[in-house]
């Protein structure tokens, strides 16, 4: 997993969407891996499915569904 961190460069961003404290744009590797840590930290994540890739010479995105949980409450992807 490290060596695909490697591969991003300072300008990663990661987009949640919602209303909570961890949505928004995470601009930057270290913004994005320090959420994505957070994340991980106070849910049981899982992905649900890829909906899409696409790619071009300097930019790519990935849309996952995924499903977060904590104890008996999860909130699925609709």
């Amino acid at each position: 997993m490290l060596a695909v961190f490697d591969s991003f460069d300072d300008g990663f961003t990661v987009h949640y969407f919602g209303s909570n404290p961890l949505a928004g744009d995470l601009v930057g590797l270290q913004a994005a891996l320090a959420t994505l840590g957070e994340v991980a930290r106070r849910a049981q994540r899982k992905l649900i499915g890829i909906v899409d890739v696409s790619a071009g010479l300097e930019r790519g995105i990935v849309i996952a569904r995924e499903r977060f949980s904590r104890g008996e409450v999860s909130a699925d992807p609709r």
